[in-house]
């Protein structure tokens, strides 16, 4: 356990790279020691919609993105990970009352998946399927191409909160889609964390968003349309 204090991210919601405050405020508790971490803004239903406002605007260019820009900043993203190790552990252990060896273990996953979106997008290929399966489609060749869903809500839990987070935004950026992330109301400082270092990656500011809040946030966002 890292026994000084952690230089907590902003508290704010961030929607579209622009810092937002809440209606409300409530404080982000060290579970192991008692003690109050800092205070955070907490989101409701029209921080929600805005975020999801930004996030569309945001996703064409995301998803017209080359392949390889989309792989560079999953990997420079990583290395950025790599150099901010102890910061970011020592914001999920003082979250989640995880030991830091663990939490270091954790942020060091967390940059393999960047790698493992990074090189799993590099791989993606369509089909080509038989037309002449049927009749009438002697001659005919069907392709079958992926493409990006558009805007992914992504909520996650605490039991890892950096990894876990990084999963679904790692693999949505990859595929040319834009994120609105609600991490755990437990440990949402690692969510703003995880924003920060991908937006200085080159991920466009509008393409990731950061609301912080309870099942009523996330249950805004998953009735969303």
């Amino acid at each position: 356990m890292s026994s000084t204090a952690i230089d907590a991210p902003d508290g704010r919601l961030l929607i579209g790279g622009v810092r937002t405050t809440g209606r409300s405020r409530r404080a982000i508790t060290d579970p192991y020691r008692r003690t109050t971490i800092t205070e955070i803004d907490v989101a409701d239903a029209s921080h929600v919609d805005a975020a999801v406002a930004q996030a569309r605007r945001a996703q064409p260019a995301v998803a017209a993105m080359p392949i390889h820009q989309r792989t560079t900043i999953l990997r420079r993203a990583a290395d950025l990970i790599a150099e901010r190790r102890e910061t970011i552990a020592s914001t999920i252990s003082r979250q989640t009352g995880k030991a830091l060896r663990d939490a270091r273990r954790e942020v060091d996953r967390g940059a393999y998946s960047l790698r493992a979106a990074s090189a799993a997008i590099e791989e993606m290929r369509g089909e080509i399927v038989a037309a002449d399966a049927v009749p009438g489609g002697e001659g005919l060749v069907a392709l079958v191409l992926r493409e990006p869903l558009g805007v992914v809500a992504a909520i996650t839990p605490f039991n890892a909160p950096f990894n876990l987070a990084m999963h679904k935004v790692a693999a949505a950026f990859a595929a040319g889609n834009a994120v609105v992330l609600k991490p755990s109301s437990q440990a949402p400082l690692t969510g703003y964390q995880l924003a920060e270092l991908m937006h200085a990656a080159g991920v466009p500011p509008e393409a990731l968003s950061v609301l912080a809040g309870g099942a009523d946030v996330g249950g805004a966002l998953a009735r969303h349309p």
